[in-house]
Formats: structure tokens, C-alpha cells, sequence
């Protein structure tokens, strides 16, 4: 399902969480890398769990050697998410390694819709302790923590105005920005930034339906730092609206584990601020594939409103 979702509907549970804190050593795996693994021992692992899976989201349970136990997609309901942890931990308890073939359990909806099992492959993948020296990891961001962030929502990901996975179709309504020099500061020119933003996406967003709407409407003021005709620095804040509707044509809906894929339905109309940071990227960074010498590095941080 929807990450998002997963950790809003079942992952925010106390009762699942002191479960998994207890018995479980939770795993967020990127969903490009199960769908398209890379050809390393890594990879074979992604892989190895690929081949199980119903779609290409849910939870899945493996044991120590990377071997599926059980997949499940949705839950008949709440309680249901503990048993299928409970279950899992006497599955583990069965198949702990690799001595025998495991059939991994498949559950559309964990317990009431079970499909076939998928058998044991038998094989047994080398799993590494951690990758070898001068190889980079695919889930390592590609800034510095705390450098760079995208917005963060509560449904899906294709309800971001402009650019979203859904490569839905989106208006920018209005951006118009000023910037003039107010002075200097060791050899850098500071220029004064005020400016307005409108976007709009409505029921042409992914996944969307009638009654859909995201609209962000801002004003903004800030710094924007000059070395001859280089950015080198850039502070912006601003504040606004938004508006945002989604998933409204399935209404209130009490069982939400039971519908995970779909997202959360979302009906949002409040103020908001939102600020910019950018500095230039430190030279550790100039050789990183996803960046190019003296590129700056952006921050843009959604405050969700008080």
C-alpha cells in the first residue's frame, strides 16, 4: 500500500508498535528497488522477495536468511493486523532458516481473502553484513541529513501541485517574484525577494475522482545571496493556503485497513507556511551522481498548520 498510508493507518497503533518494538526488526525497503533490483547480492535478496509478491506494495515477513514467510496486502480489520503478527511469529517459529523449503503465505486480506502460496525457490542467498567498501548505498539519500526534504503528505504522493509520480496534468496559476540588491556582505550580494505563488490540480490528478482539489496559494519574502553571477545562497519564507481534497467520492471510512491501497481520504483547508534553504553543496558531495560541481543544494520544509 501507500507508505504513507501504511505508517499513518497501521504503523501508528500502539498496540502494533509495542508488537513490533518487541518481536519484529522493522524494514522500510524502497518499492523501485523490489520491482527493479539491482544485479548484486543486494539485488538477489530484493528479488528473492519479489517473486512472492501479489502487487507491488504490502508488508511482507521474512526470516533471517531473507526467505518470505507471509505477505499481506489489507486486514478484515484492526485486530487483525496483531494476529497477522502473531501468525508470522509461528511461521518464523517453523522456518527460522534455510534447512527446509518455505511456502510463503499471500493474503489480499489477512485473514479473510488468502491466495495460493508461493513455493520455496530453494535457494539460499548470501546475505552481507554491509556493503563493500566504495559502493554506495541505493537508499542512502543523496544530501546530508537535514539538507534536502520534499513534502510530506498524508494520502498519496500524486497530490503534489506541480510535480508528482502520477504525472498528473497541473496548473501554475500564478508565480511572480521580485528581487532587487538591498547590500553586500563579504564579497556576496544580498538581494530582497517578495514574490506570489498559485498552483492548482483538480480531478486530473492521478488516482483522483470527483470532488478532488489541491490548491496552494502563497506569498513569499526572503534573501537570495550573489557571487558575480553565482547563487550562493538563498532563504525564503512564506505563508498562505491550501486546500486539499482527496479520495472524497468514497466518503468516511471507519475500516480503513481494510482499503489501504487506495490511500487516505483527505479533506484539508487551512493556512500554512513554508520556507526555502539552500547553500552551496559541500565538496564532499561534487562527485555524487545527482549533482554536478557547485550546485546548490535546496530545503523546502512543509509546516503543517498548529
Amino acid at each position: 500500500m501507500f507508505a504513507s498510508v501504511a505508517r499513518e493507518v497501521i504503523f501508528s497503533n500502539p498496540d502494533v508498535i509495542r508488537r513490533v518494538n518487541a518481536d519484529f526488526v522493522p524494514v522500510d525497503l524502497k518499492a523501485a528497488l523490489v520491482n527493479n533490483p539491482p544485479n548484486d547480492e543486494e539485488g538477489r535478496m530484493y528479488r528473492e522477495i519479489g517473486l512472492s509478491k501479489m502487487i507491488t506494495q504490502g508488508i511482507c515477513v521474512v526470516n533471517p536468511a531473507g526467505k518470505v514467510l507471509d505477505w499481506a496486502l489489507t486486514f478484515d480489520d484492526d485486530m487483525s493486523v496483531l494476529s497477522f503478527l502473531d501468525h508470522a511469529l509461528k511461521w518464523y517459529a517453523k522456518y527460522p532458516d534455510t534447512k527446509q523449503a518455505i511456502p510463503a503465505e499471500r493474503y489480499m486480506r489477512f485473514p479473510g481473502k488468502r491466495l495460493n502460496d508461493r513455493q520455496d525457490t530453494g535457494e539460499a542467498h548470501r546475505i552481507p553484513e554491509r556493503h563493500p567498501k566504495g559502493k554506495h548505498c541505493p537508499t542512502t539519500p543523496c544530501c546530508p541529513k537535514g539538507w534536502s526534504m520534499t513534502h510530506a503528505y498524508l494520502g498519496v504522493l500524486n497530490v503534489q501541485p506541480i510535480s508528482n509520480p502520477g504525472h498528473s496534468e497541473a496548473e501554475l496559476k500564478k508565480c511572480q517574484f521580485w528581487v532587487w540588491p538591498v547590500g553586500s556582505e563579504k564579497g556576496v550580494t544580498l538581494c530582497r525577494v517578495e514574490g506570489e505563488s498559485e498552483t492548482y490540480n483538480g480531478e486530473g490528478m492521478a488516482n483522483a475522482g470527483p470532488g478532488n482539489i489541491h490548491e496552494v496559494k502563497l506569498t513569499w519574502h526572503g534573501v537570495i545571496g550573489m557571487k558575480g553571477n553565482r547563487v550562493t545562497r538563498v532563504d525564503l519564507s512564506a505563508h498562505g493556503t491550501e486546500q486539499l481534497k482527496f479520495g472524497s467520492a468514497r466518503g468516511k471510512i471507519d475500516n480503513e485497513v481494510a482499503i489501504l491501497p487506495g490511500g487516505r481520504r483527505i479533506d484539508l483547508n487551512c493556512a500554512v507556511r513554508c520556507g526555502i534553504i539552500s547553500e552551496s553543496a559541500a565538496p564532499i558531495l561534487v562527485n555524487h551522481p545527482y549533482q554536478t560541481p557547485g550546485q546548490t543544494v535546496l530545503s523546502c520544509v512543509h509546516i503543517p498548520p498548529s
